[in-house]
């Protein structure tokens, strides 16, 4: 199989957010940048351009789709920017894990690696194959995706073939007629209506999914 050469380098990252920072539109005032972290979210998601809204949105519907494709499941997700709940700057959307995948002590379960790093692969994947385009919140999920492939004793070269490996299955279940229905069914409504750095509770994202959106807009 062939795969891609995903950069894991602290100059991706450096690059990551440089790009980020630039696809908003400034609407009246600058970035707040002594703001808090609340301040900072509330202005990306006013100057975030439908295109970011788009591609946040198929970022976390394919980490959506990873989990339950797994048959872990997920809790919910949070599209547009919110405050980094470590309490350090933003976060540009985030998808809730569920607890099952972690021991007592918080750490992942080791049962759930090959899952977890399915899941932080993919919304990379989603925006590959959905809109072709290479995602800007990968270096973020690869550092995940290091972090716990390290712990579980992996060398730096048996990462990079570990992960490029999962990422290019997430490809391949993108691909699906299904999976792509999916993304038109959801994508459209949820970054019009829920890019706004707030919960959206598994039932809405599953409704979303199945086309069933005009009911749950009518839910809210």
């Amino acid at each position: 199989m062939k795969t891609v050469g995903l950069a894991f380098s602290r100059a991706s990252r450096e690059r990551e957010r440089r790009v980020r920072q630039a696809q908003y539109k400034f609407k009246g005032t600058p970035l707040p940048k002594d703001g808090n972290p609340q301040e900072q979210s509330d202005w990306h998601n006013v100057n975030a351009p439908d295109d970011v809204k788009v591609g946040h949105t198929v970022h976390e519907l394919g980490h959506i789709i990873a989990l339950r494709e797994s048959g872990i499941g997920h809790e919910g997700m949070i599209l547009g920017t919110h405050p980094n709940p470590r309490g350090d700057g933003v976060v540009h959307g985030m998808t809730l894990l569920p607890s099952s995948m972690f021991l007592p002590d918080g750490t992942l379960n080791p049962e759930h690696l090959a899952a977890f790093i399915d899941f932080t692969v993919s919304g990379a994947a989603a925006e590959k194959e959905i809109l072709g385009q290479d995602s800007e919140g990968m270096q973020s999920d690869l550092m995940f995706a290091t972090t716990e492939l390290t712990k579980a004793g992996y060398t730096s070269e048996q990462i990079k073939d570990y992960v490029n490996k999962s990422y290019e299955r997430q490809r391949e279940v993108f691909r699906r007629p299904s999976i792509k229905r999916e993304f038109e069914n959801a994508v459209p409504f949820l970054a019009q209506n829920h890019h706004v750095g707030k919960l959206v509770r598994r039932d809405m994202v599953d409704k979303c999914l199945a086309g069933t959106f005009r009911q749950s807009k009518e839910e809210q």
